[in-house]
């Protein structure tokens, strides 16, 4: 027996709603991505042009101080949502 359908889209991925902090390790905006290591420790994170845009930005720099909720397509591997970039201080 199999479990019906619920419409014809799978279930939104959930959003990690508690914002962490990381270091952008590189971002290319010729390919439209690039990853940032959490400073929570946690795997690399995939950062997408289009969640830039989606957040207000036009790029990132590699060193970049970042905000971000992590989000996921039920894999396991973790993209970024919600970004923002922190100041620096001098």
């Amino acid at each position: 027996m199999t479990s019906p359908a619920v419409g014809n889209k799978p279930a939104a991925p959930a959003v990690v709603n508690n914002p962490i902090t990381g270091v952008v390790l590189w971002f290319k905006a010729q390919k439209g991505y690039g990853f940032v290591k959490p400073d929570d420790g946690g795997a690399d994170v995939f950062v997408h042009v289009a969640e830039l845009a989606a957040s207000g930005l036009a790029d990132l720099q590699e060193g970049d101080r970042i905000s971000f909720c992590r989000d996921s397509h039920g894999d396991g591997r973790f993209f970024a949502v919600t970004i923002s970039k922190l100041a620096t201080g001098t």
